[in-house]
């Protein structure tokens, strides 16, 4: 790990998730990669109430979002199922943008 540039971690948002997240975020730390070459993206899968808040996220984690991904269950299925990424099969979605986002974000903080 300490050749890598950088890492990013998805995880959903549920306090297991959440909670194995954080230990990996604690032990990726502790082995010395900067806390600035960690990107940490909130990937829902579905629309729920039971999820915890982004904000809530965050503090679990202790470490800021780089990216909130919608849930867009039947465009992903659509997608799979045409053999094609979101971002290729709906590139105007709310979706494909935030991947679009996520991709020029990670490209940024790569030439940092």
């Amino acid at each position: 790990l300490q050749e890598v540039d950088q890492l990013t971690l998805t995880v959903e948002p549920n306090r297991i998730a959440l909670t194995l997240a954080r230990e990996v975020l604690h032990e990726v730390e502790q082995i010395g990669l900067q806390t600035s070459k960690i990107s940490v993206v909130l990937i829902n899968r579905t629309q729920s109430s039971l999820q915890v808040p982004w904000q809530e996220a965050e503090q679990i984690l202790s470490h800021e979002m780089t990216a909130i991904i919608s849930p867009a269950p039947e465009l992903a299925f659509q997608a799979a199922e045409a053999g094609l990424p979101i971002v290729l099969f709906q590139p105007n979605s709310i979706v494909a943008n935030q991947f679009s986002k996520l991709a020029e974000e990670v490209a940024s903080r790569r030439g940092a």
